[in-house]
């Protein structure tokens, strides 16, 4: 749990930390909530709503129990604490009550999440990290230049975090997910969803102008840019 800095109030997640501060403490206006084209549903960060909920497989993070990836280790840390028992588990934060196996995890978990501390400021946009992988990972996402080449491919990208995601879920080679009706197989959940739709003759997304419907929203965007674009016009 993640507290505001001004209140006694905990989040689960960062970016509700921010939007919280931003509205409540700042007295700014709630940013544009953005619709998933997927569920439907409103979300101020669609980014990272679909990563987690649709496309976990690209998530960096992975349970090596269960199947269950996470898009940040300390995610991946308190869901690992459901696998053992509470004797594995001696160290106890005195503030949220989380446990942990080792002491020094425990500090650490104080200092990150509710000291706050931040250790690494980036001086193109003043963006502040604890560890320092992300910071390296985020002073490389202002950088023009692709220097992380993948070996496969010969793809180039510009993070080291955005090469593992292309390395797991294009040359990983595990489709783990398979069609009940057909049998055909796919590497990520949201490949599979979208298929079934050409069984079930499900079309979600509906044209503004016309009776139209589409299983896909590049479909659907697609139709309008090119049927009805003198409409779209006016």
């Amino acid at each position: 749990m993640i507290q505001c800095e001004l209140c006694p109030k905990l989040f689960n997640t960062h970016s509700g930390r921010i939007r919280h501060y931003r509205t409540i403490h700042l007295g700014l206006p709630d940013v544009r909530k953005s619709v998933c084209d997927i569920c439907n549903k409103e979300f101020a960060d669609l980014k990272t709503h679909v990563k987690i909920k649709h496309n976990q497989e690209s998530l960096p993070y992975g349970c090596v129990s269960c199947e269950r990836r996470y898009l940040c280790r300390s995610a991946l840390e308190k869901h690992m604490a459901k696998h053992v028992g509470v004797s594995e588990l001696p160290y106890e934060c005195d503030i949220c009550k989380r446990r942990f196996r080792f002491k020094n995890i425990v500090s650490k978990h104080i200092r990150k999440y509710h000291l706050n501390e931040k250790n690494y400021q980036c001086e193109m946009c003043s963006k502040t990290f604890f560890d320092k992988q992300p910071f390296i990972d985020h002073m490389d996402s202002h950088s023009t230049d692709r220097k992380y080449k993948c070996k496969e491919c010969g793809l180039a990208l510009k993070t080291q975090l955005t090469l593992r995601k292309h390395m797991h879920v294009v040359h990983s080679g595990v489709k783990k997910y398979a069609c009940t009706v057909c049998n055909k197989t796919f590497k990520i959940s949201w490949s599979l969803k979208v298929h079934m739709r050409t069984h079930t003759k499900e079309r979600p997304y509906p044209c503004r102008f016309c009776a139209m419907r589409f299983a896909r929203s590049h479909h659907l965007m697609r139709h309008e840019r090119t049927i009805h674009k003198c409409m779209k016009a006016e």
